[in-house]
């Protein structure tokens, strides 16, 4: 019973803290609005109040005070520990007809006035490692017998697993309860990107000199967002799968060392891409958004076809050679740079941008390999 009305007592003072956006210390029948923080020094709490417009913390000790709530939602309450003489901050993941709390790393189910220490592995060294780390694993199911039925083998000894039962226990019974456990949300979302690139590609002959060859290649890609609204809401993470496809048919001529080289050359190569980047939204409104993106891809090129004939101009005399051409060996990364703006469309968005990347690892040496040295991509993108 004591429990039940502390609980009712808590959600009242809990809701108007939230309204307020404001942390709350409860001591006795007082209820004090102020600044909190909790300090962690070798495993114990130490709690720390403020008034408004006061300069100096002042320590709040466990015996005077009942329970604190921190606006980043953190509730500690203040309770004796079996084995430890005085009470003590314990922070407080799941508040309801149970309790599931933690004090230096160690987890306790209070059922009323009966406080049950779950043992983990770090408690008991003299039991095997396998049947230690799972003594509270028992624990749990001698506590939870016949109330409900739990796949107790899944539990892992941390706070976000052991709530599981605790949850599944109230909901069945249409108990109330409050997970205090911090979970991070992640939003994911796809878009499709499709444009054209002008490349600056490297062919890097058997005579010992480099040929810069540009070229325009259409592009398409699939990407997958994440975004994760309790860090940020402008800041996302995008990985996925880009392809583009290169036809290359051209005649360049160099001189180099007394002679004239004329490289006829004729290929055509998909080029296969997997970038990942970080994407902020410097500018976002109902009407229009701004996105800067920054980050890396690995690519790799393959040829479909490909012909090389080189024609050497000495004193007049030409000599002629067919040469095969070869890719990239291995991955090259690339570092790239992004900027797109968006229309939003029905919640979902199109937006138009240009990307550049230029070469990370070292330009590949070779007889007659070409590779991929930087990129001017534009494209639009759709996602939904």
């Amino acid at each position: 019973m004591r429990r039940t009305i502390l609980f009712i007592v808590f959600l009242g003072f809990w809701v108007h803290a939230v309204a307020q956006s404001s942390d709350v210390l409860v001591v006795g029948n007082d209820t004090i609005r102020c600044q909190l923080k909790a300090v962690h020094k070798k495993g114990e709490v130490y709690m720390y109040f403020k008034k408004i417009y006061e300069r100096d913390w002042n320590e709040i000790y466990a015996e005077n005070a009942d329970f604190a709530y921190i606006s980043d939602k953190s509730f500690f309450l203040s309770v004796k520990i079996p084995e430890i003489e005085k009470k003590v901050w314990a922070r407080c993941f799941f508040q309801g007809i149970y309790q599931l709390l933690e004090y230096k790393g160690l987890f306790y189910i209070v059922d009323s006035d009966k406080i049950i220490k779950l043992n983990n592995l770090e408690e008991k060294p003299e039991v095997g490692k396998s049947s230690a780390s799972k003594f509270f694993m028992g624990q749990m199911i001698l506590f939870f017998n016949r109330k409900i039925d739990y796949d107790f083998g899944s539990l892992r000894c941390d706070s976000k697993s052991l709530v599981c039962p605790l949850i599944k226990y109230h909901e069945i019974n249409k108990l109330p309860y409050h997970d205090y456990n911090h979970y991070v949300e992640v939003k994911s979302d796809w878009n499709i990107c499709t444009g054209g690139s002008f490349d600056e590609y490297r062919l890097s002959t058997q005579y010992g000199t480099a040929v810069s060859i540009t070229n325009f290649s259409p592009h398409i890609g699939i990407n997958l967002i994440l975004g994760f609204p309790d860090l940020s809401k402008r800041l996302s993470i995008l990985g996925g799968i880009d392809a583009s496809a290169s036809k290359i048919d051209i005649l360049k001529q160099q001189p180099f060392g007394g002679s004239i080289y004329y490289y006829d050359l004729s290929l055509k190569m998909i080029t296969l891409a997997v970038p990942v980047m970080a994407e902020y939204k410097i500018i976002k409104t109902s009407k229009i958004g701004l996105t800067l993106g920054t980050g890396i891809k690995g690519t790799k090129g393959l040829l479909s076809s490909q012909g090389l004939t080189i024609e050497k101009e000495t004193n007049n005399i030409v000599r002629t050679e067919v040469a095969s051409v070869k890719p990239s060996p291995g991955l090259n990364y690339f570092h790239c740079s992004d900027l797109f703006v968006g229309i939003p469309i029905n919640n979902k968005s199109f937006s138009v941008g240009a990307s550049y990347s230029y070469l990370l690892t070292h330009r590949p040496v070779g007889n007659n390999v070409i590779s991929l040295d930087h990129s001017l991509l534009f494209s639009v993108r759709f996602t939904f």
